[in-house]
């Protein structure tokens, strides 16, 4: 009915011309390219039934590590119309309110396309703010959105770059530009990704830990996250059940700080969403509210923790690892801090942080400190230790070794072998009552691990008072302290 109005034109009350803009009026209508794809748990059945429909419209959570590629196609005639309606060349899909799939552009042909008009990336829509969708703030996924222009024939600068969703929380980056029309950040490099994270817990569609902020102070980056929306219905009811997933964009070569004013789960997976290459890196450092040990498993194998350097008698921190020399996984437990910082690197990438029943021990040696580093060393302690006590060296972990005479703080962990736990979620019917003390293997069977920390314990007070630790290291045993976290 506005058809006439939305032509800046004196002779709009001329009546011949209202019959022609009524006619043309679909000219006016913004035409869209296309729209962002999205993986999802489950499609749709066709024929759609009517609950279902637009087809376009997210009903299920989304899922992590998937790409789109967009190669060998040609937009043409898209351009501002009558009134100032924008065809657009690629759209968000607004109901994209978790993960949106990472999209790269390659070999694209623009004709007669104005500038204004290639990218529109929505915003998270403010009316999902309530119990039964998002909770107290909106879905975070379109404010992390990744387009990467790979040879530079959509951006149309030669080099590529990269497009991201502009979160309001985040500071604009050095080496981008806010574009207001596109609602986006516009990169110069192609160093961006999206790291996806995730609560591996039986309680993941209940217990929420909302929010969580994904921080660099380098990079002014303060990157506020919300978990997925509640998709699920329950007859005429939401569920209720929202599934702690979270997605954010990073910058490869950066080290990012993770944190929630919540309890974290006891186990929260790791992974990549897009194109990776083995070269791109992120470090995180995540702190936890527990002093239990935080292990480290990549693609379901234990990653060893980085030791002490014996030159500088110094742990190894992460940080000091040259890059080419990092790996998916290689990481440090800051006992004092109650923190863990480890390493994103790689396509294969994909590690699970999970805490560790285990026994923590401080052992105090009536020996100097330097005749401990001549004579043993970390490494040469596990192997003497493990000896004691007839266990696989790589479940003692020291986490300190410091004067007085000489004193070494160590775990030693539970008897977690590597072959019996993938990344497939357990079967509920087969959790224990006391979960917290029980583990659910891939194979859904059930192994009882602090009986086993606790008859441990008692083999190591008693070693001790016999003087077998004393006799093995050489040195008396001043004191010990010893306790299953």
């Amino acid at each position: 009915p506005e058809c006439a109005d939305s032509y800046n034109a004196d002779s709009s009350t001329d009546p011949k011309f209202r019959e022609t803009c009524v006619a043309q009026s679909e000219e006016c209508a913004s035409n869209l390219g296309y729209q962002l794809s999205a993986s999802v748990k489950y499609g749709k059945v066709f024929p759609v039934k009517p609950t279902s429909l637009p087809i376009e419209q997210i009903k299920v959570e989304s899922n992590a590590d998937a790409f789109a590629l967009i190669e060998d196609v040609t937009f043409a005639n898209f351009f501002k119309k009558c009134g100032g309606v924008n065809d657009v060349l690629i759209d968000t899909n607004d109901g994209g309110s978790d993960i949106n799939t990472m999209h790269s552009l390659r070999k694209i042909t623009l004709i007669n396309s104005d500038t204004l008009q290639k990218v529109r990336l929505d915003s998270p829509n403010p009316a999902s703010v309530k119990v039964d969708d998002c909770g107290e703030f909106v879905c975070t996924g379109l404010y992390n959105v990744i387009i990467q222009d790979e040879d530079g024939s959509f951006l149309e600068n030669g080099n590529g770059g990269t497009i991201r969703g502009k979160s309001p929380n985040a500071t604009i980056p050095s080496d981008c530009t806010a574009n207001e029309e596109w609602n986006a950040l516009v990169c110069n490099g192609k160093d961006y990704a999206q790291l996806v994270f995730e609560s591996l817990d039986l309680d993941k569609f209940e217990r929420l830990f909302t929010p969580v902020y994904i921080i660099n102070e380098e990079l002014e980056f303060n990157n506020k996250l919300n978990t997925h929306k509640d998709h699920h219905w329950n007859h005429f009811y939401t569920s209720m059940r929202r599934l702690s997933r979270f997605n954010t964009v990073v910058k490869f070569g950066y080290k990012y700080e993770i944190k929630t004013g919540a309890s974290w789960p006891s186990a929260l997976r790791y992974r990549w969403n897009g194109n990776i290459s083995d070269a791109d890196e992120v470090m995180i450092y995540q702190s936890f509210d527990t002093p239990k040990k935080v292990g480290v498993k990549r693609n379901g194998k234990i990653v060893k923790a980085l030791g002490f350097d014996s030159s500088s008698r110094e742990p190894i921190k992460v940080e000091d690892i040259p890059s080419d020399e990092k790996e998916c996984g290689t990481h440090r437990y800051d006992r004092a801090t109650q923190a863990i910082t480890f390493v994103m690197k790689g396509t294969d990438c994909d590690l699970k942080i999970y805490l560790q029943s285990a026994i923590e021990v401080s052992l105090r040696l009536d020996l100097p400190l330097n005749d401990f580093w001549s004579d043993t060393g970390a490494t040469t302690f596990i192997s003497r230790m493990a000896a004691v006590l007839g266990i696989n060296p790589a479940r003692i972990v020291v986490t300190d070794i410091r004067e007085g005479s000489t004193i070494v703080d160590f775990f030693i962990t539970e008897d977690d072998d590597p072959e019996e736990d993938g990344q497939d979620e357990p079967d509920p019917a087969n959790q224990p009552e006391n979960g917290e003390e029980d583990v659910v293997t891939k194979d859904g069977s059930v192994k009882i691990r602090t009986d086993e920390l606790q008859s441990l314990k008692t083999s190591l007070i008693t070693k001790a008072e016999k003087g077998e630790v004393a006799e093995k290291f050489g040195s008396p045993v001043l004191d010990m302290s010893v306790a299953v976290v």
